[in-house]
């Protein structure tokens, strides 16, 4: 039987649901930790969210991040990034390079491209909203990278269903009673 994660990574385009989800498992978790690398970029004042440096720089910091909680004695960590193209990978080796040792695991969420499109033009004011920007990365996780990862998808699904079937992954050591 495998063992559960120390680390989560919890990636897909924005809007198949990872950062709703991630708050619901969380809440399961009473000493973990939920790093949303979105919200370690606005603490730079002058995010640039086109420059894929200052992101790979950001995930470089989320990994560091990940170390001191575990390393505090804090777990599981859910970390929720798009992890688009090769971020995904790169993370994976800062992770190894920091936290030595430590399991990780990683879910990939996915929704159909009419749904996706869809739940980007509901979002808020401020919210992403690149449409086309989304469902590429949405393509790139059901295509290329679909055998590599495990992949949820999240077409039919409410925050608290997408919640329950990562639960049911048992990837996490939480008490979901």
């Amino acid at each position: 039987m495998k063992l559960p994660a120390d680390v989560l990574l919890l990636g897909g385009a924005p809007g198949v649901g990872k950062s709703s989800a991630a708050k619901l498992l969380s809440r399961h978790c009473p000493k973990g930790v939920l790093i949303e690398v979105d919200l370690v970029r606005l603490m730079v004042i002058s995010v640039d969210w086109g420059r894929q440096s200052e992101h790979r720089q950001m995930l470089r910091i989320a990994a560091e991040m990940t170390r001191g909680f575990l390393s505090a004695g804090f777990g599981p960590v859910i970390v929720v990034d798009t992890f688009s193209g090769t971020k995904m990978d790169f993370f994976r080796k800062e992770l190894a390079r920091s936290c030595k040792g430590k399991r990780v695991d990683q879910v990939c969420l996915v929704a159909e491209p009419a749904v996706l499109r869809k739940r980007i033009e509901k979002r808020p004011k401020g919210g992403f909203k690149k449409t086309a920007v989304s469902l590429k990365i949405n393509s790139d996780f059901l295509g290329g990278l679909a055998g590599r990862l495990r992949i949820l998808d999240t077409t039919d699904m409410s925050p608290s269903m997408v919640a329950d079937a990562i639960k049911d992954m048992h990837i996490l050591p939480c008490s979901f009673a």
